[in-house]
């Protein structure tokens, strides 16, 4: 090979290394600011977390959720991915769980104040093959602002890890879990409507 067309194939050669590595450069400096960034915002999402919401476990970034399938309010199938572009907080509950049926006004009275374009409490009850009573306890305590959605296989606690019920994950509007919480709370205290406020904040 000649000299010169050697020397250019040296340069050229170098010049694309130079310029994938330099992409490299970027492209890590831009993870690690989104890191960073988020790193920030769940240190400030877990100042949140005291009170009422003391219980709340936050993970330490977003995670993906494995597909959840379960009934809509007409019997319709659904996922999940039904509410994406919206936080929503997901509460897994039975008619036989004492501590379920204790919160279930309180959601009730978040869907009324928080519900919207931006957020929607979504209660799934896991009564196995009793949907219909699930349905009789809404009008028995009259809710008025929450929808009913079923899993009557149950898979959804497995599928979920819930350890027990009540269970209750917070969801950002790309569909990933934010954090979670084991047992009931008082959803119309003051800790529980900062804490939801700020995530539906933080995705506007």
């Amino acid at each position: 090979m000649p000299q010169k067309s050697f020397t250019k194939l040296v340069i050229f050669t170098s010049f694309i290394l130079s310029a994938i590595f330099g992409g490299y450069l970027i492209y890590q400096n831009i993870q690690n600011e989104n890191l960073a960034a988020q790193q920030r915002a769940l240190g400030e999402l877990q100042k949140m977390a005291k009170g009422e919401m003391a219980a709340f476990l936050y993970n330490a970034q977003p995670m993906e959720l494995p597909k959840v399938e379960f009934l809509g309010p007409n019997g319709e199938d659904m996922d999940l991915s039904h509410f994406k572009g919206k936080t929503i907080l997901v509460n897994l509950w039975a008619t036989w769980c004492g501590p379920c049926r204790f919160e279930m006004p309180t959601l009730d009275q978040l869907q009324a104040k928080l519900g919207g374009d931006n957020f929607e409490v979504v209660t799934l009850n896991v009564d196995r093959n009793a949907t219909d009573k699930a349905r009789a306890f809404f009008e028995e305590i009259e809710v008025k602002h929450l929808q009913l959605y079923a899993d009557p296989s149950t898979k959804a606690m497995r599928t979920l890890r819930a350890r027990g019920l009540p269970m209750t994950m917070l969801i950002n509007a790309q569909g990933q879990e934010v954090g979670r919480m084991f047992g009931p709370a008082e959803w119309m205290s003051e800790e529980a409507i900062n804490l939801i406020q700020a995530e539906i904040n933080s995705q506007l």
